[in-house]
């Protein structure tokens, strides 16, 4: 399943390749806590940093960088085909069990040409200080598992709440990705 809910963690400084200070290291929480509590700032700035789907969605728009709907239009159907292949390319060290659940996150990096680099995969996301919509999403992954542990076990069976299904094994070809995947892995370009 694929959650439209995610959330956009802004790089305290331009990217630069040829730094050395760990403080450039791309969007890590870790580091920018680390930086601004040097500075006294980490109260104030830790939620300017984060960013929720739709606030990336107003300000690329009000920036005149996209058009109305590009966040559900573009960008959540390029991350579902991402999350395909990666996960695809990684089922081999999943369990074969339909008892069995993980959560996974997905790093991307957005850059300024709107192109998407995927970064990491985590199989032990942090959901430490997450906004209210992950919460939100969380408490749909609850309900999946306790309709999992009752029998229920095709994405047809379940209320996915907020959840996108992107695989459903139980299902052939095409039919299997929700028309995301037509073919094979040469379509894991980004379209933007």
């Amino acid at each position: 399943f694929f959650s439209p809910y995610w959330y956009a963690r802004i790089a305290l400084n331009k990217y630069d390749k040829e730094a050395t200070s760990s403080e450039v290291a791309l969007t890590n929480r870790f580091q920018a806590q680390l930086a601004l509590e040097k500075t006294g700032e980490w109260e104030e700035k830790n939620a300017e940093l984060l960013m929720v789907y739709y606030d990336l969605q107003q300000y690329l728009f009000e920036t005149g960088k996209v058009s109305d709907n590009w966040v559900t239009d573009t960008l959540n159907p390029a991350l579902k085909r991402f999350m395909i292949h990666a996960v695809r390319m990684s089922k081999h060290m999943y369990h074969k069990s339909p008892n069995y659940f993980e959560i996974l996150g997905m790093d991307f990096l957005i850059d300024q040409n709107l192109n998407v680099w995927f970064i990491e995969g985590n199989r032990t996301p942090n959901l430490k200080d997450i906004p209210r919509e992950k919460q939100l999403v969380m408490n749909d992954y609850v309900r999946i598992i306790e309709q999992k542990i009752e029998g229920k076990h095709t994405v047809a069976q379940l209320d996915h709440g907020h959840f996108e299904p992107i695989i459903d094994e139980s299902l052939s070809g095409a039919d299997k990705y929700f028309g995301l995947l037509t073919g094979g892995c040469h379509e894991f370009s980004s379209p933007m």
